[in-house]
């Protein structure tokens, strides 16, 4: 099991990568129906002579069926927005091992 947050003003390498107001929260469980919830903010990032103005993903349900949305927001004034919908078959545990 995941569960943790991470924040910071400012992180980058230079030459490489650069960004501000980083917020990424995630709760993760560990069993065949777990939920699952990340969060990631950042207000500007600069890598590879682009730059975002702002960037949401967001995954949010439980392993077998869950939703991921994404937003941008270019320096151009253009947005993007992306929202995924999926599941997974996960094959059954084999309850023997769990014993042994």
């Amino acid at each position: 099991t995941v569960d943790g947050e991470l924040r910071a003003a400012s992180l980058g390498l230079p030459g490489s990568f650069q960004l501000r107001g980083l917020h990424l929260a995630a709760a993760v469980g560990a069993g065949a129906d777990a939920p699952l919830r990340l969060a990631l903010a950042i207000d500007r990032l600069h890598a590879g002579g682009q730059q975002l103005d702002a960037l949401r993903l967001e995954l949010d349900g439980r392993r077998p069926r869950h939703r991921l949305q994404l937003a941008a927001s270019l320096d151009q004034g253009e947005r993007l927005r992306l929202a995924l919908a999926g599941f997974a078959q996960l094959p059954p545990q084999d309850k023997s091992k769990e014993a042994q």
